[in-house]
């Protein structure tokens, strides 16, 4: 497998895998607009408009719906919107390809959608956003947006984040999605993802031939690297929406955001992660029965990079798993060993082997540098690169994460931490820290 980055016409940045050991093909259109760039207003129209363009691509493509009986292992679509991309993704045989561009691009030339198309897929977004709106991590998302970020951009979104509010959905007309598709859905904002077996001259030559379709040029899509950042650590404690459920949520902000320039920090990223994850699981759940579920994520990097621990569990108890975190510190520096490192990177070098999609999965345009992607890298230097990591690679890493004070955030109805003493749990987590590693 060999991967570079190729710049077309226009500016469209290809990420171009080239597969032998597959007949098929994954490909990601990926415009560099989100909820981010929802007009004002208008939240949630990023949202709308590439639930308008999958309907339109599948309604279009009768051909493929009658395949789907075949149970063709290639076939698969799907389409998504985040704060700051819209993706519109499609995985099929290699004989298909300029079927699949042609129905991927004609949307964007015609901009004729069908209005009760677009009627039908408001509805499911209205039930979409009824049904997260009921949800902890739906307040969570917006807690955060709301009293720790100082961004304006962000905090104008965040009642609705990314699929808007119902009153914004129901005032959202077929010509608003037009306006925001002709003004962000633009070859300068562009980034196409491919992996498979098609020789990378012939599927130039195909892009060449239908990106003509898609508009040159529009407003370019908010950059990160114009973000406003973060208040200082913070304790907040706010009713939950589920009654039945609590949530604590845990969050290291550990340094200030870089792309990606290598795929060994990445993957160092993902090993600790799994670790933490297992770690925070055996502790809540298995020993102490706390949680319905329990994990750990370390985020691709945005403005911080970051290290967020979340915890499940019903309301009775909330104060117990507050109140034990630093315990549950203790209990994964003692416990955590090159054995359990092992099991991880083993797992990881087993789904990297033939997983053609591996680069296309981490090459989101956000995340990483594309200088990195100027030379060739094979699918033999991403096993050699998780191969060359370490266990004291992923101890350097906790040691750096949990260095800084923690932002704590607390959904509950029970009032059960309303005296909560914040700067002593801060206290707390500092020492086991210093104690762990000799500071």
């Amino acid at each position: 497998m060999k991967t570079k980055i190729i710049t077309l016409k226009n500016d469209v940045k290809l990420i171009y895998t080239y597969v032998k050991e597959v007949k098929g093909f994954d490909l990601n259109f990926i415009f560099q607009a989100g909820a981010l760039n929802d007009f004002e207003n208008k939240n949630g129209i990023a949202h709308f408009s590439e639930h308008v363009l999958a309907s339109a691509l599948s309604t279009k493509n009768w051909t493929r719906q009658e395949r789907r009986t075949e149970k063709n292992k290639y076939l698969r679509s799907n389409a998504g919107t985040n704060l700051y991309e819209m993706r519109i993704y499609y995985q099929d045989s290699e004989e298909e390809i300029e079927n699949i561009l042609n129905l991927l691009t004609d949307p964007f030339e015609n901009l004729l959608y069908n209005k009760d198309e677009a009627e039908s897929e408001r509805q499911i977004i209205l039930d979409e956003v009824a049904t997260r709106r009921k949800t902890n991590n739906y307040e969570l998302t917006q807690t955060i947006y709301k009293n720790i970020s100082i961004d304006k951009v962000c905090n104008r979104i965040s009642e609705g984040l990314v699929g808007g509010t119902a009153e914004s959905i129901k005032n959202i007309s077929v010509d608003d999605i037009k306006r925001y598709i002709e003004t962000y859905c633009t070859q300068n904002n562009l980034t196409i993802v491919f992996s498979g077996h098609i020789k990378k001259s012939k599927l130039i030559k195909l892009l060449n031939k239908y990106l003509k379709r898609i508009k040159v040029k529009g407003l370019k899509g908010y950059d990160f690297e114009d973000y406003k950042g973060y208040k200082k650590p913070c304790y907040i404690n706010q009713p939950a929406v589920e009654d039945n459920k609590s949530l604590m949520h845990v969050m290291y902000l550990y340094s200030k955001r870089e792309k990606y320039t290598n795929l060994r920090d990445y993957y160092i990223k993902n090993l600790l992660q799994c670790c933490l994850s297992e770690k925070l699981f055996d502790y809540y759940r298995t020993k102490r029965n706390y949680c319905y579920n329990a994990y750990a994520i370390l985020s691709d990097p945005n403005y911080y990079n970051s290290c967020e621990f979340f915890v499940v569990c019903n309301n009775d108890v909330i104060d117990k798993v507050v109140y034990e975190f630093n315990d549950f510190l203790k209990f994964y520096f003692e416990t955590i060993d090159e054995e359990l490192f092992l099991k991880h990177k083993k797992r990881l070098l087993k789904l990297t082997n033939y997983d053609y999609a591996t680069l296309s999965q981490i090459s989101s345009t956000n995340y990483f540098n594309y200088e990195m992607f100027n030379k060739m890298i094979t699918d033999n230097e991403i096993i050699k690169t998780i191969k060359s990591i370490s266990y004291q690679d992923i101890i350097n890493l906790s040691k750096e994460v949990f260095r800084v004070q923690p932002y704590l955030i607390v959904l509950n109805n029970d009032n059960k931490l309303k005296d909560f003493d914040y700067k002593n749990f801060c206290k707390e987590i500092k020492n086991t820290h210093k104690i762990v590693f000799n500071q």
